[in-house]
Order: structure tokens, then sequence, then C-alpha cells
């Protein structure tokens, strides 16, 4: 379940990035930025899993080596290794679609899309930048 929750954050990211990245920025579709978006998931799906089954067999590992852990305490360890692991994920591509959905929404005049994302992208570099 964690992994479909990530896996629809994410798509739903690239979908408004696409929209977002050609419509209003201007910028062409570049079939390599697709795909590498797919290693990136792919990638990330494999280390999320060896991550929470390392995490998951460290309490097994424990309790062969003399390090008892009681069950409720391995129970809890696992549920929030588990959780946090797919969660941190997660929450990072659902913040940038909503995000990426306010600026799309946000644009008031589509037929100077790329003025407006341009304009907005500058005053979002002078707020980083402290000006």
């Amino acid at each position: 379940m964690g992994f479909s929750i990530f896996g629809m954050a994410y798509l739903s990211n690239v979908s408004f990035s696409l929209y977002y990245n050609i419509k209003i920025a201007g910028e062409t579709f570049e079939k390599q930025r697709l795909i590498n978006s797919l290693y990136k998931i792919l990638a990330f799906a494999g280390g999320t899993m060896l991550l929470v089954l390392s995490t998951s067999l460290i309490i097994p590992w424990a309790n062969k080596n003399n390090l008892p852990i009681p069950a409720e305490y391995s129970t809890v360890i696992s549920t929030v290794a588990t959780l946090g692991v797919c969660l941190s994920g997660s929450l990072k591509y659902i913040l940038e679609a909503f995000n990426k959905m306010k600026k799309i929404l946000s644009i008031k005049d589509e037929n100077n899309t790329i003025e407006a994302a341009r304009a907005n992208a500058l005053e979002s570099n002078k707020a980083v930048e402290g000006e």
C-alpha cells in the first residue's frame, strides 16, 4: 500500500510537471527526461524495499544475538520504520505536486503563460536569494 501511495504521488507530480514545463514554461518535451524519471522511480522503489527489509530484519537479528527486544516493541519499531520510509518519499512528491498544481491554477492569463512562468521563477529566485 505504501509503495502504491508513493507511486501515485510521484506520477501526479510528473503529470503536473509535464503540463507546467511544456504548456506554461514553454519548454520542449524531452523523452530522455521522462525515461530518467522512470529510472528514478525504479531505483527509489528498489532502494525503499531494501531499506524497509533491512529495518525489519534488525529486530530478529538483535534477538538472535542475545539482545532480546520485547514483541510489542518489535511491532512498533517495524511499523514506524516501514511507515517512515514510505511516507517520507510520498510526502515529498505530494507537496511538489500540490505546489505545481497551485502554480498552474494561479495563472490568470493563459495567453501569457510563458511570461507569467518566467516572472514567477524570477520572484522565487529573488525570495531564495534574499533580495
